[in-house]
């Protein structure tokens, strides 16, 4: 009986140090996002997703990392894990949303988004997500009325969005003025044109036709950053950006 004892005794300490084991590799990758380093992070949030299949945290990081890099097929399906084992994971079913976004899969990004937003109705971030693939369905109602909530946030990027929206929609005078509280130089200066152009036109019989931009126009050009403090990332907003939390 003492041998039994002992043997579970060591069993009990390993399964301890297995346990112990995953916190190191979440630090060690998420040292190594900071940095930057890449192919450090993978391996360190790879072996905890390995160690710990049902953490939603090392599925999330290692979506992260994938999202960093611009490499949203291979970042989805950690997202779409980590949304799935638990939704209430910090910007897990968000990231999700944003991923399936940058792939044009709309509905499936529509769905994370709504989801997202069932844990953080508030959320002017999640709302700007939701909005913009809403305006990829072609739900264009929906898409104006959570854009619209969004950005009374106030944040600077979501306006600019937002003011986008509003011009590619041809509402011009309410774009201009959004657009000048975004502080978009360029977006703004389009509108301004476009405003001008339309106006130049010379009426037949109703008022002129409203400007409209094509699809290609939606903000589906991505870049990321990572820097600072974790979870730093933005991964659909051109441009190197770092998150605030609602």
């Amino acid at each position: 009986m003492d041998g039994v004892r002992i043997a579970l005794t060591i069993l009990t300490g390993l399964l301890g140090l297995a346990m112990e084991a995953d916190p190191d590799h979440m630090q060690r990758g998420q040292e190594a996002f900071r940095r930057g380093e890449w192919a450090q992070a993978e391996e360190s949030f790879a072996a905890a997703t390995r160690e710990r299949p049902g953490s939603a945290s090392a599925f999330k990081w290692l979506g992260m990392v994938y999202a960093a890099q611009e490499k949203f097929a291979l970042a989805e399906p950690h997202f779409r894990r980590a949304c799935e084992l638990d939704p209430r994971e910090d910007l897990a079913c968000y990231y999700l949303g944003r991923a399936d976004y940058a792939l044009s899969r709309f509905e499936q990004s529509r769905a994370a988004f709504v989801i997202a937003l069932r844990y953080q109705p508030e959320s002017h971030r999640v709302k700007h997500g939701l909005g913009l693939t809403l305006e990829g369905l072609g739900r264009i109602d929906e898409a104006g009325r959570y854009l619209k909530q969004a950005a009374a946030g106030g944040d600077p990027r979501i306006l600019s969005d937002y003011g986008q929206f509003l011009m590619r929609q041809g509402n011009l005078p309410e774009s201009i003025a959004i657009l000048k509280r975004s502080g978009d130089t360029e977006s703004l200066a389009r509108a301004v044109r476009a405003r001008e152009a339309a106006g130049s036109q010379p009426a037949a019989g109703g008022p002129a036709a409203p400007v409209r931009f094509s699809s290609t126009e939606l903000p589906m050009t991505v870049k990321n950053g990572a820097a600072g403090d974790m979870h730093q990332i933005e991964t659909m907003i051109a441009g190197v950006a770092v998150f605030d939390y609602d």
